[in-house]
């Protein structure tokens, strides 16, 4: 099968899973709780197996990481749009 296909699953898969961490509220909501756990794993099977469809580690993980990498970037007023840290710490971490 396509290594594409299953590394879209596995960024869909982590996008569900980010939202409902937030949905959670602290895991003190039982569905988005319940959520979260699923979607990780099958977020790193899709992962696995889009790895074992040959697809190289190094073109899956900047494919995966890059929107998030492009979240954490720093926003016009200074802090990182998702995770609100100083401009400073943001361009650290690019």
């Amino acid at each position: 099968m396509n290594p594409w296909l299953f590394l879209t699953g596995a960024i869909v898969a982590e996008v569900c899973a980010t939202l409902a961490l937030r949905a959670s509220e602290g895991f003190s909501r039982p569905m988005p709780s319940l959520v979260v756990p699923l979607g990780y794993g099958v977020a790193f099977f899709m992962l696995s197996r889009c790895l074992k469809a040959g697809m190289s580690l190094g073109v899956a993980y900047a494919v995966w990481a890059s929107p998030r990498r492009r979240a954490e970037s720093p926003s016009p007023d200074g802090s990182c749009s998702m995770i609100q840290l100083p401009r400073e710490w943001c361009l650290a971490l690019v």
